[in-house]
């Protein structure tokens, strides 16, 4: 039941693991082409861990919320209605913290062309997202759906998963490849972009 614990603890370490990295890229001022580029790299790799925390951490919630409605129905069968109502009143108040992630439509503000270079290949990538969920490259369009709040497009005939990741102005591009025996529901990704907004 208490698996939120283990998932809590992990995601507190990465949070403040993020912060710390972060503040120290701010004081850096460096001149040379190479050390600029470094800092870059290395404040793209702390954004994307920290929304890789902010999922995790949410996924975190989610069983949380999932395993206290299990134990609130073995109190109801047991008639154990105090515990049952802790449990509901628990519940309710978890589900408020929950980002409204399908609240609306989440397409709405990522909607425009982005473009990002491609994890450890380099590759520059640019696509269109509609506010439909759309994603359209250049050689083909992929359907992005929404699971548990997460944005994701999962696919049987390519060898890419991707999930798409709202950071302030930027999107978090994570890439799952099933050639690697990677998919987004049981693995972490091993492709990571950093994807901005094209002129």
């Amino acid at each position: 039941m208490f698996k939120f614990r283990r998932w809590l603890v992990v995601g507190v370490l990465l949070f403040a693991t993020g912060l710390l990295v972060a503040g120290d890229a701010g004081r850096w001022d460096f001149q040379t082409v190479k050390a600029k580029a470094a800092v870059v790299r290395y404040e793209q790799a702390v954004r994307a861990a920290d929304a890789i925390h902010q999922r995790t951490l949410a996924d975190a919630q989610r069983q949380f919320i999932a395993d206290l409605d299990e134990a609130k129905v073995d109190a109801t069968k047991a008639g154990n209605l105090d515990e049952a109502v802790r449990l509901r009143d628990a519940i309710q108040a978890q589900r408020k913290t929950m980002p409204a992630a399908e609240a609306d439509n989440p397409f709405r503000d990522i909607a425009g062309t982005w473009s990002f270079e491609w994890g450890t290949t380099g590759n520059r990538v640019s696509f269109v997202l509609n506010q439909n969920g759309q994603a359209v490259f250049t050689k083909d369009h992929r359907q992005l759906t929404i699971q548990d709040g997460r944005l994701l497009w999962i696919s049987d005939s390519s060898d890419t998963s991707l999930e798409l990741i709202s950071a302030n102005d930027r999107l978090i591009v994570l890439g799952w490849s099933r050639s690697k025996g990677r998919h987004p529901l049981k693995n972490q990704p091993n492709h990571v972009g950093i994807a901005t907004r094209a002129e």
